[in-house]
């Protein structure tokens, strides 16, 4: 039986391989693994780049209060007037942090605030920077947990925008969804439609919506058999939570994937069997840096959600099972509508992207109603994660973003590389809707290639502790 419900977890692996370190590689004391991992401060990440940062809070209508992250302006431009509100939303496990370990001139929320946006970037419920809510306690409510993607696209998204509209006094801002933060915000305006009056435009960066065509190693394993069996294990299990930080994890995690460990091509195999394989893009300096804060936790039920997308091929509501009668009062769930979508939406993916494949880009853009940019990245290695933490993500991706950004909040585009532009009917909803393909010189001269540490055996033992770990998650 091939239960990989949690096959997209595979990073607790990397916990479990701190078991098999010997003392001789371990040269710090536990009270300084609680200094260097124990905790993560983004505030002085962002502050000591010398930019401004601050944080906020913000209540979800269910009672979740979650930590939103702002970054007002810039070093390099520091006006403060008239800056147009965007918000950026990680991926599944993920959080704000993922966006700015990379630093400035390569970060995304950097750059926009380098350009002149006021920027938002958000947590979702159950990670890190969000586990609280105004009744339930996470350590000791069970129901803290039970949410998924529906509840982020119907109570987070919502209540961040309204919240940051109402900070800044404005009506409308802009969207930056990466993987399944752009499905929450494809939800959220297809389930209320409302919320089209208040988005200029939206961007979806390797967007999870689609999943009929994955071709990656983890989520092509699961198919309807199994799924009926990860049902089953689930009902037995304990705890609704997964891979929320824990000094136990974040010690794992900072031997493990240490820039210098002989296991640091561990911690790049799982990220490579998620996501896809670049090896030039990605430096262990980074690697290490990222998973600091990676894994940043969520519920079992938003994973779930991701992989019957995976069985059904569908982008819809959570699947109940039979009690889908009770809480739908239909058999199966509804689908989102996506021609209720009526914001401009610029779709951004790569070629070597694991999770999302052009032939289901090419169907998210045909049920939107203005696709206003289908960029496919050329550069033939990249990946999901590469809008994180691939060193050329500025010239590569960023640009491209930005300008779609830029061309509905009164800024003039920024220089770009040499480009070739194509309309591409398999992967356009109108005329109006290109595909643009960029070769890249990325390959050349990278900065730190950790390829020598990526050997054959570090995807065998990747491929080994994630089965371990899925069998001591589920009957421990």
């Amino acid at each position: 039986m091939k239960t990989i419900f949690i096959a997209t977890l595979c990073c607790i692996s990397l916990a479990c391989a701190s078991v098999i370190i010997k003392a001789d590689d371990v040269d710090l004391d536990e009270e300084e693994y609680k200094r260097q991992f124990g905790t993560f401060n983004i505030e002085s990440l962002v502050k000591g780049f010398g930019y401004p940062f601050e944080k906020h809070s913000v209540t979800t209508k269910d009672g979740y209060i979650l930590e939103i992250h702002r970054v007002q302006y810039s070093p390099s431009n520091d006006k403060t007037d008239n800056r147009p509100p965007v918000l950026v939303m990680h991926g599944l496990l993920g959080s704000s942090a993922d966006f700015f370990h990379i630093g400035p001139g390569k970060s995304l929320p950097l750059r926009l605030a380098d350009v002149g946006y006021d920027v938002w970037v958000g947590n979702n419920r159950g990670n890190t920077w969000s586990t609280k809510h105004q009744t339930l306690n996470p350590s000791k409510n069970e129901t803290f947990w039970d949410f998924g993607l529906d509840e982020l696209g119907s109570f987070d998204s919502p209540a961040i925008i309204d919240y940051i509209l109402n900070q800044t006094k404005t009506k409308q801002l802009s969207l930056v969804g990466h993987s399944t933060g752009a499905s929450q915000f494809f939800m959220m305006l297809a389930s209320k439609p409302e919320y089209n009056k208040k988005v200029k435009v939206m961007t979806a960066l390797g967007p999870v919506v689609y999943l009929k065509h994955t071709t990656s190693i983890l989520l092509d394993l699961v198919n309807s058999k199994d799924y009926v069996a990860i049902l089953a294990v689930e009902k037995k299990l304990k705890s609704k939570q997964f891979l929320t930080r824990s000094l136990i994890l974040d010690i794992g995690l900072g031997v493990v994937c240490k820039a210098g460990s002989k296991f640091i091509g561990i911690c790049e195999a799982v990220l490579f069997l998620l996501q896809g394989f670049d090896t030039k893009e990605l430096s262990k300096e980074l690697t290490e840096k990222f998973y600091k804060t990676f894994p940043a936790g969520t519920s079992i039920k938003e994973l779930n959600h991701v992989l019957q997308a995976r069985v059904s091929g569908e982008f819809r509501h959570f699947d109940y099972g039979i009690g889908n009668l009770d809480i739908y009062n239909e058999p199966t769930p509804a689908p989102y509508k996506l021609s209720k979508v009526s914001v401009p939406v610029g779709i951004f993916y790569g070629k070597n992207d694991l999770i999302v494949s052009k032939t289901d880009i090419g169907r998210l853009a045909s049920e939107l109603q203005n696709v206003v940019e289908n960029y496919q990245i050329e550069y033939p290695q990249f990946n999901n994660l590469d809008f994180l933490l691939a060193k050329d993500v500025d010239s590569l991706a960023n640009v491209y973003i930005i300008n779609t950004l830029n061309t509905y909040n009164g800024f003039a585009p920024i220089p770009t590389t040499t480009t070739t532009s194509t309309t591409d009917s398999s992967t356009s909803s109108t005329d109006s809707s290109t595909t643009t393909t960029a070769e890249s010189s990325s390959t050349e001269n990278p900065t730190t290639d950790s390829s020598s540490l990526l050997t054959p055996s570090s995807f065998v033992v990747a491929q080994l502790l994630l089965g371990l770990s899925i069998f001591q998650y589920y009957f421990k």
